[in-house]
Protein backbone atom coordinates (compact mmCIF):
# COMPACT_ATOMS: atom_id res chain seq x y z
CA UNK A 1 0.00 0.00 0.00
CA UNK A 2 1.55 3.49 -1.04
CA UNK A 3 1.15 6.35 1.64
CA UNK A 4 0.83 4.63 5.00
CA UNK A 5 4.33 6.18 6.49
CA UNK A 6 6.15 2.76 6.37
CA UNK A 7 9.36 2.15 4.72
CA UNK A 8 11.56 -0.37 3.20
CA UNK A 9 13.50 -2.43 5.94
CA UNK A 10 16.27 -2.23 3.75
CA UNK A 11 16.31 1.00 3.15
CA UNK A 12 16.68 2.47 6.96
CA UNK A 13 19.83 4.03 7.70
CA UNK A 14 21.70 3.18 10.89
CA UNK A 15 21.90 5.34 13.91
CA UNK A 16 25.23 7.64 14.03
CA UNK A 17 27.69 7.08 16.63
CA UNK A 18 27.47 9.43 19.26
CA UNK A 19 29.55 12.56 18.67
CA UNK A 20 32.78 12.91 21.12
CA UNK A 21 32.85 15.53 23.72
CA UNK A 22 34.09 18.76 22.89
CA UNK A 23 37.01 20.21 25.20
CA UNK A 24 36.26 22.50 27.78
CA UNK A 25 37.31 25.83 26.20
CA UNK A 26 40.49 27.14 26.73
CA UNK A 27 39.92 30.08 29.67
CA UNK A 28 41.09 33.59 28.60
CA UNK A 29 43.42 35.00 30.60
CA UNK A 30 44.35 38.83 31.02
CA UNK A 31 47.75 40.11 32.42
CA UNK A 32 47.80 42.00 34.98
CA UNK A 33 48.07 45.59 34.83
CA UNK A 34 49.28 46.29 38.13
CA UNK A 35 52.69 45.08 37.33
CA UNK A 36 53.27 47.39 33.96
CA UNK A 37 51.84 50.44 35.80
CA UNK A 38 54.16 49.67 38.87
CA UNK A 39 57.14 49.12 36.36
CA UNK A 40 56.76 52.01 34.42
CA UNK A 41 56.14 54.65 37.54
CA UNK A 42 59.48 52.97 38.77
CA UNK A 43 61.02 53.43 35.54
CA UNK A 44 60.16 56.86 35.23
CA UNK A 45 61.35 57.74 39.19
CA UNK A 46 64.98 55.90 37.65
CA UNK A 47 64.95 58.14 35.17
CA UNK A 48 64.06 61.49 36.50
CA UNK A 49 66.13 60.73 39.76
CA UNK A 50 69.24 61.21 37.15
CA UNK A 51 68.26 64.84 35.85
CA UNK A 52 69.18 67.64 37.76
CA UNK A 53 67.10 70.96 37.46
CA UNK A 54 70.01 73.81 37.22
Amino acid sequence: MAGTGRTDPGSVLPPKPPAPPTPPAAPTTIADPGALGLAAFAMTTFVLSWYRGT
